[in-house]
């Protein structure tokens, strides 16, 4: 075994003891250091040259990449938690299961008896999860630990070929998309070395490597030392790369202390070679050796942002510019992603990424890897399939955020139809109380009858219902929305056909592979890239054979996962934000040759928390660093190289911080995110010696609106006809007056719209109420009781039995408004007035007041005057002939509030929302 280091990350290839170890494997703590050192040394500088992890995934596949041995693996714990008698522990760890599961892998991994504890030391949890171990380990799914080191040279020989061959199978691809001759010469030259690469592994296939260089592991698991044990085992040397500058003694202590189980020195780099200083990363290691540090850095900004949502969106919009600028010729999507990333203005690190690349991933899936099938439609339907299905009540249960993923694959969508989800967002408060699928099919049944009616009768007693979302469907749509649920509900019996709570997985999952094959792939309406997925998916399920286990439909839910969002350790080096263990590959590629533009490089949640992560921080519960503590055999030297490598991490943070600083010649700028679930962060201790000053990020620079119009510049251009036959209603006229926005969506893109959020229906209801409630009592004596009597008989009788989702007590609430409403004049009820009436039913209130008192529909009630109106109607011609529909508009934020658009149109988030006032 030996250490090499070096100093200059630059000139690897040229250090004093590259020849000897050149011609062995290199294996990588990241794929960011893969790419890095291709960029840096070409691929030809090296024989097989992978990350770690990926390693791992071919020669222990049977425990870091089946997700066959994963499942049982987790019903086997299912199962144990099932004997479990005290509730309160059994629900702890049933809701904490998969950490549950990652801490028994870690420990059975480890080697660590279950019996050599000091139980008095322990959780509840720590000790239940013992008492499982005691019983997993020794069933086959979990001997596989064990089993791993009987894996010999022909075994390694296998993985280095497979390996080789998937990096050949990758250039190859890489070459036939190359767009420039600098490019497709450097790739003809990787696919020439890979292949001589096979051909001489094929010729010395009985010849097993002496030797495998790994390059930067500072933070050791139980994975990385079982390979290292392993291969020592096999008598192949492991050799060890890292970076060291001896006169930071302080700073690379870390790796000293990280290493010391090893007792071998440091065997430097003797060559000459010399590498700029940048300022910041000098100053941070004088600092620790106790010099004079520089306070003035040239190039080096700071940012402090409010929250972790506006950095997302910072973020979102850097890279979105990128993206903009991608060439759209590229067919490879792997070379699309790589350089999307090498286009961004600004390279993000951060020490946690995590929270901020799971809200990047909902936005630009795809560059998180496609192999993350649930970050689209398709593997989003699948998935809420088993979360809706209730196996006690066998039936699915409604939820509405899971039926709208359902109903949003392509599968569904019919040639000139509206598409399912936009119909279910039209009919969701209609069926808010229904529960069940059958109960929902019900609902929609009478509401066609009901809607049937409305489109057939001229004389149907109230007209209005048509203002509602849910009555504002037609027929048509309503019918194909009950095909598209039966069809849902067919799936489901065919996926779910088992008997007594319990069914066999295989069976289940061929089952699965069946609908997907015989009924999406075979539809005209899927996208290439959801067949391409659906492929993959069916791919995962190669090896069902082996799943010979039986479960509930409820572990059956959480399995899923191991099929479906199995995501590739290589992706990481696309993420939109990569972390510290990633940037001694950043740094490599700021000098990546061809580069005409160097990247600013943002060191990004710089926070004094983030930087000081704690053991317990990175440990699967219920493992903590007590629960250590109480293990009688601490010195097994596995255990003692995890938990030091554990405890050296927040040092390892500073480290790379102090790497990244020290060799860019980039542009550098440090952020930190202020408020943090509650909780107000401090910028990282470090840089607050060195006295960065550091600017609060502006928000509003992220909102700047792109119309795109897309060759759509004025009304009629959608249209032409319409400017010859306009006729326009009072409701037309009056909202032009107030919005040509809403008027555009009502009236030129819609038939007068509908409203659709429960708070405006409710609002909506009570001014049909008033309408024929006041009809029916104007002019007659005031008398309270006798008015409460026909608003109620009126709700009673013309009303109610329309809305059947709403109870009892939200007719009461509703009835108690109007009764509000109806004012009195002289001891009579006041005179029925159609205007104001309409104005009601048209925009909810008939008063807003603004933050002056003054009442915002002024202009609705000055029509009242026919010169008034002609100069609105005036207005509305010239509006069709020439208005752009980009044109800025004056709308106060306090009328969005009530406009049946308000979830479609994006006025309303271009000014900042002020306090409003309605009149009742």
């Amino acid at each position: 075994m030996r250490i090499y280091t070096y100093s200059n990350p630059f000139t690897l290839t040229t250090a004093s003891f590259w020849n000897e170890i050149a011609d062995y494997p290199h294996l990588c703590v990241s794929q960011t250091l893969v790419q890095g050192l291709e960029a840096i040394y070409n691929r030809e500088s090296f024989q097989v040259l992978t990350t770690i992890d990926t390693f791992l995934n071919h020669f222990y596949i049977e425990w870091c990449d089946s997700p066959e041995n994963d499942i049982k693996q987790y019903i086997a714990i299912s199962e144990e938690l099932s004997k479990v008698d005290d509730h309160k522990l059994a629900s702890s760890f049933k809701f904490n299961q998969k950490e549950l599961m990652d801490a028994v892998k870690f420990l059975i991994m480890l080697g660590v008896n279950p019996s050599d504890f000091d139980q008095s030391q322990l959780a509840d949890e720590q000790i239940g999860m013992l008492e499982m171990i005691k019983r997993l380990q020794h069933t086959p799914e979990w001997e596989v630990a064990g089993e791993l080191s009987g894996k010999g040279h022909a075994e390694l020989q296998v993985t280095w070929m497979n390996l080789l061959n998937k990096d050949l199978e990758r250039a190859v691809k890489r070459q036939a998309s190359a767009k420039t001759n600098r490019e497709n010469r450097m790739q003809k030259n990787a696919v020439d070395h890979l292949k001589a690469r096979v051909e001489k592994l094929t010729l010395e296939y009985d010849q097993p490597v002496k030797a495998v260089v790994f390059h930067g592991i500072h933070r050791f698991t139980p994975l990385y030392t079982k390979l290292l044990e392993h291969l020592r085992s096999l008598d192949i040397e492991v050799i060890f790369l890292i970076n060291y500058v001896p006169k930071y003694e302080r700073m690379y202590e870390t790796w000293r202390n990280v290493y010391d189980w090893t007792k071998l020195t440091f065997l430097p780099d003797t060559s000459e070679t010399s590498y700029h200083e940048n300022a910041l990363g000098k100053a941070m290691g004088d600092l620790l050796e106790g010099k004079a540090a520089e306070t003035q850095f040239e190039g080096v900004t700071a940012t402090r942002f409010d929250n972790l949502t506006t950095f997302a969106d910072y973020v979102k919009k850097v890279f979105s510019q990128a993206r903009g600028e991608e060439n759209p010729d590229i067919e490879n999507e792997e070379r699309k992603r790589d350089n999307t990333l090498a286009k961004m203005k600004e390279q993000f690190y951060a020490p946690d990424n995590q929270k901020i690349n799971e809200l990047l991933r909902s936005y630009f899936p795809e560059q998180f890897g496609e192999k993350h099938f649930l970050s689209y439609p398709i593997g989003q339907f699948i998935l809420a399939l088993y979360n809706m299905w209730d196996d006690k009540e066998r039936t699915l249960k409604v939820n509405d955020s899971l039926l709208k993923e359902c109903l949003s694959i392509n599968y569904f969508q019919r040639e000139g139809r509206s598409s399912p989800v936009e119909i279910y967002s039209n009919i969701q408060l209609y069926t808010k109380d229904v529960t069940s699928i059958n109960e929902f099919l019900k609902r929609l049944h009478g509401l066609i009858d009901e809607v049937r009616r409305l489109e057939t009768s001229n004389e149907h007693s109230c007209p209005e219902l048509r203002g509602f979302s849910f009555y504002y469907v037609s027929k048509v749509d309503l019918e194909y929305l009950i095909d598209v649920m039966n069809d849902i509900q067919k799936i489901t019996r065919e996926l779910f056909d088992h008997e007594n709570g319990r069914l066999n997985y295989k069976e289940h999952y061929k089952k699965l592979v069946d609908i997907i094959s015989s009924r999406m792939l075979k539809t005209s309406t899927l996208t290439e890239k959801e067949s391409e997925l659906l492929t993959d998916i069916i791919n995962k399920f190669e090896n069902i054979d082996s799943l010979e286990v039986e479960g509930s439909i409820e572990d059956l839910k959480e399995t899923i996962h191991f099929y479906l969002n199995r995501r590739s350790h290589e992706d990481s080096a696309h993420w939109i934000v990569r972390n510290f263990e990633q940037l001694d590959g950043g740094v490599l590629l700021s000098r990546k040759p061809g580069v005409t533009s160097k990247s600013e490089y943002h060191l990004a949640i710089l926070s004094d928390s983030s930087m000081k992560k704690k053991m317990n921080d990175l440990l699967p519960w219920p493992l903590n660093e007590q629960f250590f503590k109480a293990y009688l055999h601490s010195s097994i030297p596995n255990l003692q190289i995890v938990l030091k490598s554990m405890k050296e991490y927040p040092s390892f943070l500073r480290y790379s911080l102090f790497y990244t600083t020290y060799y860019l010649s980039n542009k550098i700028n440090v952020s930190y995110i202020e408020n943090s679930e509650g909780e107000k962060e401090t910028p990282y201790f470090l840089l607050k010696l060195l006295e960065i000053g550091y600017d609060q990020f502006e928000e509003s620079s992220l909102y700047r609106f792109n119309t795109g119009n897309q060759g759509v510049t004025s009304v009629s251009d959608l249209n032409p006809d319409i400017v010859n036959d306009i006729i326009l209603s009072p409701s037309q006229v009056k909202t032009f007056t107030l919005c040509s926005y809403r008027y555009f969506m009502d009236y030129v893109l819609e038939h007068g719209g509908s409203f659709q959020s429960e708070y405006q229906c409710k609002l909506y209801y009570r001014a049909i109420l008033l309408q024929k409630s006041w009809k029916l009592l104007s002019g007659q004596p005031y008398n309270l009781e006798f008015i409460k009597k026909t608003v109620q008989e009126v709700n009673k009788n013309e009303l109610r039995d329309y809305f059947p989702f709403w109870r009892d007590i939200d007719f009461v609430d509703l009835e108690a408004w109007v009764i509000k409403d109806i004012k009195q004049a002289d001891g009579y009820v006041s005179p029925y007035d159609e205007n104001y009436v309409q104005i009601r039913l048209d925009f909810l209130y008939a008063q807003v007041n603004d933050e002056d008192k003054q009442n915002l529909m002024s202009p609705v009630h000055r029509l009242r005057n026919e010169r008034k109106k002609e100069e609105v109607r005036s207005s509305i011609n010239m509006y069709y002939q020439h208005q752009s529909l980009f044109e800025e508009e004056k709308v106060h934020p306090s009328l969005c509030n009530f406009c049946k658009n308000r979830e479609i149109c994006l006025h309303h988030f271009k000014v900042a929302g002020e306090e409003h006032e309605v009149e009742e």
